[in-house]
């Protein structure tokens, strides 16, 4: 390695341009990586693929096989979705315990004031 010791990929970027994404994970591990390995990386772990083989193999996985079958382990794979999932007083708390980090990552906070927001809550 070149002393590079940390890399930030956020889930939303790699949603948004997952070959660039890819491009700078295998750098960073100094994997070389031609576009068509990186594109069929993508390809074979999209949302909808893992969903499939979630559906026809998941009870042979560790992971899963013991697990509930009728909740999915592979969600929607859409940015911000975890507010939806969430009420919007345990998204407050979250946002005001976590908004400097946030912020620092250029999240977008649904609380105008968390501080505030996690008060109520509470």
């Amino acid at each position: 390695m070149d002393g590079r010791k940390f890399l930030l990929v956020r889930y939303e970027d790699m949603v948004t341009s997952p070959g660039e994404q890819l491009a700078r994970v295998a750098d960073f591990l100094n994997v070389d990586c031609s576009a068509e390995v990186l594109n069929r990386v993508i390809e074979r772990s999209s949302a909808s693929r893992m969903r499939k083989l979630e559906r026809e193999e998941s009870l042979d996985w560790q992971m899963t096989k013991s697990t509930r079958q009728d909740l999915a382990f592979v969600r929607e794979a859409k940015v911000g979705s975890w507010r939806a999932g969430l009420t919007s007083s345990s998204v407050a708390v979250i946002e005001s315990a976590w908004e400097p980090v946030m912020r620092i990552l250029g999240y977008e906070l649904s609380a105008q004031d968390c501080a505030a927001g996690a008060t109520a809550a509470l």
